[in-house]
């Protein structure tokens, strides 16, 4: 087989097991095969591992179209087309975001092994990470050709310098950068001689992404260029190489305390990558309150650790400024954040990872979780205690004694490991992503009082999924699985550890709603994209809900 068949089958394996957890179609199981047919005759089998989610992780060598393992993924959507109710416009956008998937899925195809992958830095990882798990088209990137995959793509590993601009600060809005965060762009000697060119007084530095350069900023900043409200300084002196998020930068030559994240106009996986200016301005207010409030609770101290954002610009053209249901991309084109490093928060004998690194699956079907617990020296069951105390519990704690939410997938949340065993939790991304109970404790509506207005609330029942469908639906589901496979605990054992964990700290605390009821609403994201398709829209798109889910953590179903 070569390496475009197995990427086609790895993507119908995906979608096939994603569409029969959202409930897109229904498939017969006989013996552990499983099949279904469409309405033209046309019928798909294959082998597969039924999860206690009323998932199937599929074998992609195993599956079959009318009996050919010569199977294509834009032929299989175009069988389903029936089951999604995609038109065939948005059909046939969505099979150009798969091309663009597929693209990228083949220079991830031969990754390293999952014991040279554990043993890699921050962003050396992310770089071999293969995107959402969820979401079919992770890496659509509709926007980019060939050569800005080549020069951007995360997986290519490329380092490139950033366009540096000056722009009048009495336009902007948010909490302005100090000279430390303008030394993370360039070079002292280069920011001597900016200062002999512009009044920074007058002015600040933003950096670009080089591809919003060129392809937005140029037309839509026209206006702001020519009456010298924003000023080309060339290119920062500093190298950049992207995370796996595409907008998160991280300078590597010569390395810097902080990582700068830029809006991207592309679409990928659910949205345009631009940045919403509301949130650029919360992000370091929240960092602060944040950080306040995990010092005052004696249960979180020394267990949990944020990415303080320290600061964030935004500014909108005043023409664009004033359509505000324009598309929302339109007010996204220009903005920046600086947070600080994921390695200024561990030291020499420690790693830092993201969450998702444990999803990191080699050509052998073997998986990073594996491989950090076989490493660590303990047991699947000990390792995963450990995981969910320094987890999953101080996370369950925000939520429940706080009200705060944060979506804790896989890119949100990581995890300083040491031995490479789990030792503390550290928290980035406090802008969309950052959300508290309406009804809140006053303690913590006193500590966010500078934000509180602008922070979206959330009936308590639907902020719980920010932990919920985050982490155990989008992140734990898939790890669960591969370990079972692997014959490293069992997904029953598995679900059946963290949920004691959880019994123990509910049992101990006031809570609200529980982690272990019988059901939770499922929410849906691929049938999103099938049902409204690829039209502009004011508003990022919204999930749908399914059936309800058959709760793995709760004792009544395990």
């Amino acid at each position: 087989m070569n390496n475009w068949q197995q990427v086609n089958l790895n993507l119908i394996a995906k979608a096939i097991g994603e569409m029969v957890f959202e409930e897109t179609i229904s498939v017969s199981e006989n013996n552990s095969l499983f099949s279904f047919t469409n309405s033209n005759g046309v019928s798909y089998s294959f082998q597969g591992q039924k999860s206690l989610w009323n998932w199937i992780k599929v074998n992609p060598n195993s599956i079959t179209r009318n009996g050919s393992s010569l199977v294509e993924a834009s032929i299989f959507f175009i069988d389903t087309q029936e089951y999604t109710k995609m038109s065939d416009i948005t059909l046939a956008q969505f099979i150009e975001e798969m091309r663009s998937t597929l693209y990228a899925d083949l220079k991830l195809l031969q990754g390293p092994s999952v014991q040279e992958f554990i043993e890699l830095n921050y962003l050396e990882t992310q770089q071999s990470l293969n995107g959402h798990p969820k979401i079919l088209m992770n890496k659509g990137r509709i926007g980019w050709n060939t050569s800005d995959w080549r020069k951007y793509a995360p997986e290519n590993k490329e380092l490139f310098t950033l366009k540096l601009i000056a722009i009048r600060t009495n336009l902007l809005k948010g909490v302005l950068p100090k000279q430390k965060h303008y030394e993370s762009l360039t070079s002292s000697e280069h920011l001597e001689s900016i200062q002999m060119q512009i009044d920074l007084s007058l002015f600040t530095l933003m950096p670009i992404h080089p591809w919003q350069w060129e392809n937005v900023i140029l037309y839509h900043f026209q206006k702001e260029i020519h009456e010298g409200n924003l000023i080309d300084l060339g290119e920062t002196k500093n190298h950049f190489s992207p995370q796996v998020s595409l907008r998160t930068l991280n300078s590597v030559f010569p390395e810097a305390p902080f990582e700068i994240k830029l809006p991207l106009s592309i679409l990928n996986t659910s949205c345009i990558r631009g940045i919403p200016a509301k949130t650029i301005e919360l992000g370091p207010l929240i960092s602060k309150s944040l950080t306040t409030l995990i010092a005052q609770d004696t249960f979180l101290q020394n267990k949990v650790d944020i990415l303080n954002e320290e600061a964030g610009v935004t500014y909108i053209p005043e023409d664009l400024a004033q359509i505000p249901g324009a598309p929302y991309r339109f007010h996204e084109y220009l903005g920046a954040i600086w947070r600080e490093s994921a390695d200024s928060k561990i030291n020499s004998h420690q790693q830092i990872i993201l969450t998702a690194n444990l999803l990191y699956q080699d050509s052998n079907g073997a998986s990073a979780a594996s491989a950090y617990i076989e490493k660590s020296g303990l047991s699947a069951k000990e390792w995963l205690v450990s995981y969910t105390q320094v987890v999953i519990i101080p996370l369950l704690h925000l939520q429940q004694q706080h009200g705060i939410g944060l979506v804790s997938h896989g890119q949100n949340i990581m995890l300083v490991m040491e031995n490479y065993r789990p030792q503390k939790l550290v928290l980035k991304d406090f802008q969309g992503d950052f959300r508290l109970s309406d009804k809140a404790p006053q303690k913590t509506i006193e500590l966010f009082n500078q934000s509180y207005h602008q922070i979206t609330k959330l009936k308590p029942e639907h902020l719980i999924h920010d932990l919920y469908t985050a982490h155990f639906v989008t992140l734990l589901r898939y790890i669960g699985m591969n370990l079972s496979i692997e014959n490293v605990i069992s997904e029953k054992e598995f679900y059946t550890t963290i949920s004691q964990e959880i019994s123990s700290y509910e049992n101990s605390h006031n809570i609200g709603i529980s982690l272990l009821k019988q059901h939770f609403e499922k929410i849906l994201v691929n049938s999103v994209r099938f049902k409204i398709g690829y039209g502009d829209s004011a508003e990022r798109p919204l999930p749908l809900l399914g059936q309800q889910i058959l709760n793995p953590l709760s004792p009544v179903n395990l």
